[in-house]
């Protein structure tokens, strides 16, 4: 009868061992999923934005070359260097 109660008892820490370790596991799943989405976004944003940026170029620089038109405008490097930045923060936050 002893072992019986034992082996009881040892069912019953694995059970609440796997139960926690389900948890864990859930919440890793939901981390990696919010990580997935916010990526996701992020590159949804950036594809958009140069999609955009040639018809932009087209109606305002039709003689300027795009080099020329990136020194004429610094703040377009600023601008990718802050996203930049911004990625490298995000990932940095998440894989240490």
């Amino acid at each position: 009868m002893i072992r019986l109660e034992w082996l009881f008892l040892m069912q019953l820490a694995m059970g609440v061992l796997m139960i926690v370790f389900l948890q864990k596991l859930m919440q890793m799943k939901k981390q990696v999923e919010k990580i997935t989405q916010e990526v996701m976004n992020y590159i949804s944003y950036v594809t958009e934005e140069v999609t955009e940026e040639p018809l932009t170029e087209t109606k305002v620089g039709e003689g300027l070359s795009r080099e020329k038109q990136r020194d004429k405008n610094p703040s377009q490097k600023e601008k990718e260097e802050a996203q930049n930045r911004l990625i490298q923060a995000v990932l940095g936050e998440y894989f240490p």
